[in-house]
């Protein structure tokens, strides 16, 4: 498996001033994850994975809301269709993880309102054990 590269295909950033009912902060992150593998030539595979963020932060008197849409693609010599499609799930979910946390630090670092937001390090393979996915 050979990374390629990645492209942001999403970002939005946005803070409503909507009042937090519960008086607690509380915060929401979900991650989508798509794949697929596209024949090339007989020796070489290309693999696709999109990588989707969606974080809602409520704090006093506003939410935060952060969706990132990352594309990676990837090359793998010829093998079979079903075992790229298990090295992009899991391999490549882990090759762009740190990218989603970086934007999402980023993007959301730049606002001077204290919404600065920082995804934890996430073990992809626990996440996909217990099918949060």
């Amino acid at each position: 498996m050979e990374f390629k590269g990645f492209s942001i295909k999403k970002l939005n950033y946005e803070i409503k001033n909507e009042k937090n009912q519960s008086g607690k902060k509380d915060t929401s992150v979900k991650f989508n994850i798509g794949y697929g593998v596209s024949e090339e030539i007989e020796e070489l595979k290309k693999g696709h994975l999109l990588v989707s963020c969606y974080i809602d932060q409520f704090r006093e008197n506003s939410k935060m809301e952060i969706e990132v849409t990352l594309e990676g693609m990837f090359d793998f010599p010829s093998n079979s269709t079903e075992e790229i499609e298990q090295f992009i799930k899991l391999n490549g979910t882990t090759i762009l993880m740190p990218y989603v946390r970086n934007i999402v630090s980023m993007v959301s670092g730049y606002d001077s309102t204290k919404n600065h937001f920082l995804l934890p390090t996430i073990n992809v393979q626990k996440l996909f054990q217990n099918e949060e996915f």
